[in-house]
């Protein structure tokens, strides 16, 4: 779920009411598929319960009449989204279900459901600090116990319990000062690299030795000489042979972590479009403007925060090259790429007409790397929340020939603004609908 929304619904369900115990709300989903038939819900609003529409029952923390059903029915009636009954429990740690909600809340969603059987329903209860959700998914009819709630913000945060302990392994006793709860968070999260080339080579070598343990790979690509200059991890013999990038990131993966769980796509991302939307942030290292256009769309669909890099060179006439680059953290609800003037009409029409005519493009290893470091710098940031000072859009700019990497100018000019490009009503899967 948006970080916006989990805000609005903890200050909505917190405000005391007249004479019942708690307050209760709907939150309103969209379900999408990921790899190996996983689902995902994603949340798109939250609207909460009017006053008037409590019941006085002393015997329950809170209960509605049936005006405040009938609202959520026929919105999930109109729209075909999902409802999920909310309300909190004030305590921190793990919560649950009381026999109550058993009793009470699954027949209610069960009811709700018959206006939108296409889409997922259930009940969402959260604590100060975690939250337990069940789905009734289309096509059956038992309540299952939802595996991973994630909030998708700054910081980044997951709501379920199980990467909560405390307890540190000794490998990486010299990054504890990212926090108590680092090691597990970082494990926790899945992490998708599009293009494993030069900049994607760096990227995984890194957060495998930071510590995740679980990942999406995705190239079509295989090892050639002229790789080896920046390929982290490629060898002489796996030019010769042929190697697939993602066997050689797979095999750097390996040799850190042998426990990491691995899934490989030798295609097209777009080819595996599932297997990117189950990841927790993405990571693109990819050439063209085109391609970063779709892939931010795709990681926007699904609540996905997304880190590009991207490394050009440049000559003009007699003088040195000039050798730059960038990485923008596209966050769902904040600025896209578009907003920050990266992505333009103009770019992707230039890009358009020389396609098949741009030849390769320089690459060099060291310029990739401190690409690669910040981009995985940010992510650490983003999950761990160590600075306790990444709260908006980043946008650096790396300028090779003096060593110096730097916010972008635009961001000065972009205080305050937000993005049009993405609505929440855009979410999931693409829908056509007849003119």
């Amino acid at each position: 779920m948006p970080k916006q929304i989990e805000g609005e619904m903890r200050n909505s369900l917190m405000r005391p009411h007249p004479f019942a115990f708690e307050r209760v709300g709907f939150i309103f989903t969209k379900l999408s598929r990921s790899n190996d038939a996983g689902k995902i819900i994603l949340v798109t609003a939250y609207e909460s319960v009017p006053d008037d529409d409590y019941i006085k029952d002393p015997s329950v923390g809170a209960r509605i009449n049936s005006a405040a059903i009938r609202r959520a029915m026929q919105r999930v009636l109109n729209t075909g989204e999902g409802a999920f009954h909310v309300h909190i429990h004030d305590h921190d740690g793990v919560t649950g279900p009381s026999y109550t909600d058993r009793q009470e809340l699954r027949p209610m969603m069960q009811s709700i459901r018959n206006a939108s059987p296409q889409g997922v329903h259930g009940l969402l209860i959260l604590s100060r600090d975690a939250a337990y959700a069940e789905a009734l998914i289309p096509k059956t009819s038992q309540f299952r116990t939802v595996e991973k709630i994630s909030v998708v913000g700054f910081p980044i945060g997951f709501l379920t319990s199980d990467h909560k302990s405390s307890g540190g392994t000794h490998r990486f006793t010299r990054q504890s000062f990212l926090g108590s709860s680092a090691e597990q968070k970082i494990a926790y999260t899945r992490v998708g690299i599009v293009g494993l080339g030069g900049g994607g080579s760096h990227i995984v070598q890194q957060l495998a030795h930071v510590g995740f343990s679980t990942f999406s790979l995705f190239d079509n690509d295989t090892v050639e000489s002229s790789n080896l200059n920046r390929l982290v991890g490629g060898t002489q013999i796996d030019a010769k042979k042929g190697t697939p990038k993602v066997d050689v990131a797979a095999r750097l993966i390996k040799g850190v972590n042998p426990h990491a769980k691995i899934d490989k796509a030798k295609s097209r991302w777009q080819d595996a479009p599932a297997r990117l939307r189950a990841c927790d942030i993405v990571f693109g290292c990819v050439d063209s403007y085109a391609e970063r256009r779709d892939l931010e769309i795709a990681t926007r669909r699904y609540l996905i925060p997304y880190v590009d890099i991207g490394l050009d060179v440049h000559q003009s006439g007699s003088e040195p090259p000039r050798m730059a680059g960038q990485l923008i953290l596209s966050m769902p609800g904040e600025l896209c790429m578009s907003c920050l003037g990266f992505l333009t009409e103009s770019k992707l029409a230039r890009e358009a007409e020389q396609y098949g005519a741009a030849g390769p493009r320089p690459q060099v290893v060291w310029a990739n790397g401190v690409l690669a470091s910040s981009a995985v710098g940010i992510a650490i940031d983003l999950i761990t929340d160590w600075t306790q000072s990444l709260r908006g859009p980043i946008y650096l700019s790396y300028d090779s020939n003096t060593n110096s990497v730097q916010t972008h100018k635009r961001l000065q000019y972009l205080v305050g603004k937000h993005c049009s490009h993405f609505p929440l009503s855009q979410l999931g899967d693409p829908t056509f609908s007849r003119l």
